[in-house]
């Protein structure tokens, strides 16, 4: 790559990334992080929102340094040569930043330069939307001379629709959506659509005038008559955003959450109501499965409920994590006995480690099978972990719980009580206060 660059061609498209940043040292002593830098980008719906992404160039250094920038700029345009974004350096000086003009230039990132010996490396964000899937032409411009330095492909990746399993796992996720709105728009009129999606349909935002995803029409068309979508891949796909996270960039989103502070605490209020006057296990396993945020902690993917795990062997519960760790999960009663005076592990306690090693033990025979089973391919799955979740801790002292932690009969599966399941979503849930 330094020969293409130093004999012919002084700057590249490198792709779009997730985000770049420093890692370490300032670069070049320290490593440039550019997470999932990529010439192509899959998108579950269009027009797809790229605003978070950051554009990247690698530029020679002489080049940067020696031209006259107010005679140099980059566009962007698609397959049909319509420009979807252009970048000027007409203001900027050698050490400094400067805006990015787009088709909206609203918002626009600034350009940040990060420079050794021989290259530079430029990186931009765009706060505009790519209209449709395809190719997106980059181009470097200097002294009114086009060179073309490289192209992006953006690319569409239909959404099944959510299985029980994700809506579950949706449903035990403190952050998720109850509702997600895009709304659409022209710059040169006052043409508005807003389009929304969710588990199910919310009346009041449809009185807001918000339309449900699989109502919208074949396309948006301004009154101005200068800005047109296609709305069939919202129609077909837009469900499939309330499985992102949108922690990093909501921008363009609208975002209703499914759980307030004050809606969680009510739940574990009522939970531990149930701890105290229910000794057995079917009542609370009733009542993770009607209110799975209980379960947050474990950051699902997917939850099963219920799932056989070869023949006779039934876990309670199961999950494929954040990490697509496989969490195999035994619920026992509330009033079991924990610990015995001396601080060891009680029969029953142990018994239920047992059935958990089974299980694990059952996966590591018949993987495929059990797989099979979930609708989960082997590379879904990173690793397989157990859980025990078992009485109350006011009946387990510190030290003793300490202890057992500290040096677990199995290293592979962790042990909470029924309480700690409220207590760590409580913890959860002060962001959403």
């Amino acid at each position: 790559m330094r020969n293409i660059v130093d004999l012919n061609q002084p700057v590249l498209f490198l792709g779009i990334a997730d985000f770049v940043e420093e890692f370490g040292a300032p670069f070049p002593l320290g490593v440039l992080d550019m997470f999932q830098l990529s010439q192509h980008k899959a998108h579950i719906i269009f027009p797809a929102i790229i605003t978070g992404n950051e554009w990247v160039l690698m530029v020679s250094t002489s080049f940067f340094e020696n031209r006259d920038l107010s005679k140099w700029s980059i566009r962007i345009a698609d397959e049909h040569d319509a420009e979807f974004g252009r970048l000027n350096f007409s203001s900027i000086s050698k050490g400094e930043q400067v805006a990015a003009s787009s088709e909206e230039p609203k918002g626009a990132s600034p350009i940040s330069i990060v420079k050794d010996a021989m290259f530079t490396i430029i990186h931009f964000k765009i706060d505009s939307l790519v209209n449709q899937p395809g190719r997106y032409v980059v181009q470097s411009i200097y002294d009114e001379k086009p060179t073309e330095i490289g192209s992006v492909h953006f690319h569409y990746q239909k959404s099944q629709s959510l299985t029980p399993d994700q809506i579950k796992a949706i449903e035990s996720d403190a952050n998720s959506a109850k509702a997600i709105i895009m709304e659409l728009g022209c710059k040169f009129c006052p043409t508005k659509l807003k389009a929304y999606t969710g588990l199910t349909r919310q009346p009041e935002l449809e009185r807001e005038g918000c339309v449900w995803q699989t109502n919208l029409g074949k396309e948006f068309q301004c009154e101005c008559g200068k800005t047109n979508y296609s709305l069939e891949y919202l129609r077909e796909s837009m469900h499939g955003m309330l499985l992102k996270d949108f922690s990093r960039d909501t921008s363009r989103l609208g975002y209703v959450r499914r759980y307030g502070h004050l809606q969680v605490c009510k739940i574990v209020e009522d939970y531990q109501t149930l701890l105290n006057t229910e000794r057995l296990e079917p009542p609370v396993q009733k009542f993770l499965e009607k209110y799975p945020i209980l379960l947050s902690r474990f950051n699902a993917k997917r939850l099963y409920i219920k799932p056989n795990i070869i023949g006779k062997f039934e876990a309670d519960f199961a999950i494929v994590d954040s990490r697509n760790q496989l969490w195999l999960i035994e619920l026992e009663k509330p009033s079991m006995p924990l610990f015995k005076r001396n601080g060891h592990p009680t029969q029953a306690l142990m018994h239920a480690y047992g059935q958990v090693t089974d299980w694990l033990h059952q996966y590591n025979k018949y993987p495929g099978a059990i797989l099979d089973t979930l609708n989960l391919k082997e590379g879904d799955i990173v690793s397989t972990r157990g859980a025990v979740i078992a009485g109350r801790s006011a009946e387990v002292s510190h030290k003793v719980l300490h202890r057992h932690l500290s040096n677990p009969p199995y290293p592979n599966i962790e042990f909470m009580t029924c309480d700690d399941l409220g207590a760590s979503l409580l913890e959860l849930s002060k962001k959403l206060a």
